[in-house]
């Protein structure tokens, strides 16, 4: 998928990080004509196609159901699994980005350059959203935690996002720090440590600390700094870094309109903390400049050619510790830009910290690519089977979802029903978790435990043959519609038009084409397994317009499960077009969703 790196020094060279993207050619940054320097910016216009899948979790490495992921214009949620999938998009290539949004938690922001008909992974960890302190935005104070991070407002500084007006009440500052160094950065780090210097030039850089700030009034509404005003933040450096880092550095804010660190502000260090004043709050990070790239790629194997899919890869200074991380695809594949003339390695490893291969390789000022690598360890496991529907027939377009070590991987079913994929002992026999689903019909099978070794394990036939986890089947007129992508279920909606605000809407779309969509509103009144529920609002993708219920239509719950289970329900009836009450249709809808709230 992608990695980032970032370059220290053998011989004074400072050494890059081949950051969190996976694919494409170098760019050179500057060029001398006629005695000056030239800056080229980045090319942000381009696209190329590719697929982006992954998962996310929580804080607790749970996986999060429910959260919204936007790629390149195209939105998506991630099922119970935390996965998320977008086919044959078009991205841009330089700069591509995934964002992750969930409520209760910050923003998280991936980027990558796209490499023409490749495909990113990425494993996404989501960071809590928590008030850590509060300051009188009349009188100003500061705020400092434990860790070192601290903010200092001014007094009469801070203005209302959305109106620019002053505000003088409680100003809360949710915070948290992410250290560079950290085994997780490959999941918590926004973007990929490219960033664009004053000069417009797009550079490498070595980071020494990330923090995310956000401000919020009393009543919840987002605050800023005042326009004129700045703010002092501190960002603390990790112990390890702290005698080579220099006296000053480079503040670089998260742009995520371009999905790059974007230089601005210049920092003092003072003991084991830079610290500089800021204008506006979001991700800040210190920053020194490495160097131009050039572009390493690989594909990570077997003895039998098998890839390694969806593997922790970092990249190291020989002797030192891991300055970059990526996570290869289902094919195995991964790239990304490296530090020019620089003497690296690529490691693929097992639960963050233990190495199965390590390869050394050094870079140039051209485009390197390292071929297969062929990784023939004891801790790999093949696992193979077969899935087959009700009947005992083949299940052609389906998949597998699998569980190790508490971190859930997804692999597609050939043509034939078959499935034989990878997986990587972390480092002893354990056992996995396994659930195959049909992408017909999303009929799933149970969710079974298996004891696995290095080498072969033949899992059998596993049988997919439950009802689908979600769906909402509906007509309009006496033509049937169907949506089986992952449904979300979201409380307490306003639906235009209803005569109450205490609503539970259905929201549900199509992962690929052709794109179809659906929404409903319906009371929450006493609602449990068995109560009947008054329809109010509907709209869908076949339908210029909303509808609202003509008389009262009941909903027949049929299932109310806990967050996370499910919802399931009918209704039918006629409904009639919200800005022309004279024009009528007759809707049915079946469904199931999962809870997420």
């Amino acid at each position: 998928m992608f990695f980032s790196l970032t370059k220290r020094s053998l011989y004074r060279i400072t050494v890059p990080v081949l950051i969190a993207t996976l694919f494409f050619s170098c760019q050179k940054e500057m060029s001398i004509e006629n005695g000056s320097v030239v800056v080229t910016p980045p090319d942000l216009t381009t696209k190329v196609n590719s697929s982006v899948s992954g998962f996310v979790t929580d804080e607790n490495d749970a996986p999060v159901l429910g959260a919204t992921v936007k790629v390149a214009g195209s939105t998506t949620t991630t099922d119970k699994y935390g996965y998320f999938e977008f086919n044959n998009i078009q991205v841009i290539q330089t700069a591509a980005t995934v964002a992750v949004s969930r409520s209760g938690y910050f923003k998280s922001i991936k980027t990558f350059w796209a490499k023409d008909g490749k495909s990113a992974f990425f494993r996404v960890k989501l960071i809590p959203k928590n008030i850590n302190g509060t300051i009188e935005a009349a009188s100003g104070g500061t705020m400092t935690l434990l860790n070192g991070l601290s903010v200092k407002l001014p007094a009469a500084s801070v203005v209302v996002a959305t109106t620019n007006a002053a505000y003088t009440g409680p100003v809360n500052i949710s915070s948290t720090y992410l250290d560079p160094l950290s085994s997780e950065i490959n999941k918590t780090m926004l973007g990929d440590r490219r960033g664009i210097e004053l000069t417009g030039a797009m550079k490498l850089l070595k980071n020494y600390g990330i923090v995310a700030i956000e401000l919020t009034g009393s009543a919840g509404e987002s605050l800023q700094i005042a326009s004129g005003k700045k703010a002092t933040l501190t960002i603390p450096i990790p112990n390890s870094m702290v005698a080579t880092a220099s006296a000053t550095i480079s503040f670089y804010y998260f742009d995520e309109n371009t999905g790059l660190w974007k230089e601005e502000e210049t920092a003092t260090k003072s003991g084991n903390s830079y610290t500089g004043d800021v204008s506006h709050f979001t991700y800040w990070s210190s920053n020194n400049v490495i160097s131009n790239a050039v572009y390493v790629d690989f594909t990570a194997v077997d003895n039998t050619g098998l890839p390694i899919p969806n593997q922790d890869v970092w990249v190291n200074i020989p002797n030192d510790f891991p300055i970059s991380w990526g996570y290869t695809d289902l094919n195995g594949y991964c790239g990304g830009p490296a530090p020019e003339n620089s003497q690296l390695s690529v490691t693929v490893s097992i639960c963050n910290t233990m190495a199965i291969y390590t390869f050394p390789f050094v870079t140039g000022t051209i485009n390197l690519s390292l071929g297969n690598l062929i990784i023939n360890s004891p801790q790999i496991a093949h696992l193979s089977g077969t899935v087959s529907a009700c009947n005992g027939t083949p299940i052609t377009n389906g998949c597998v979802y699998c569980s190790y070590n508490n971190q859930w991987k997804r692999y597609n079913l050939s043509n034939t029903g078959s499935f034989l994929f990878n997986t990587v002992l972390c480092p002893s026999p354990g056992s996995v978790e396994i659930v195959a689903q049909n992408l017909n019909t999303m009929e799933y099978s149970n969710q079974a435990t298996f004891s696995i070794a290095s080498g072969n394990n033949n899992l059998g036939n596993i049988v997919a043959c439950n009802p689908a986890l979600e769906f909402i089947y509906y007509s309009i007129d006496g033509v049937p519609y169907n949506i089986t992508s992952p449904i979300g279920l979201i409380f307490q909606q306003i639906w235009q038009g209803a005569p109450t605000t205490a609503d539970e809407e259905i929201w549900a779309y199509n992962n690929a084409a052709p794109y179809n969509s659906f929404n409903c509103a319906f009371t929450q009144q006493n609602i449990g397994t068995g109560s009947i529920q008054d329809l109010h609002g509907l709209r869908c993708t076949q339908l210029s317009d909303s509808l609202i219920a003509v008389g009262q239509i009941p909903v027949h719950i049929t299932e109310f499960g806990n967050v996370g289970d499910h919802i399931s329900g009918n209704f039918s009836g006629t409904m009639q077009v919200y800005t022309n009450p004279n024009v009528t249709h007759t809707i049915s809808c079946n469904f199931r969703a999962t809870r997420n709230h």
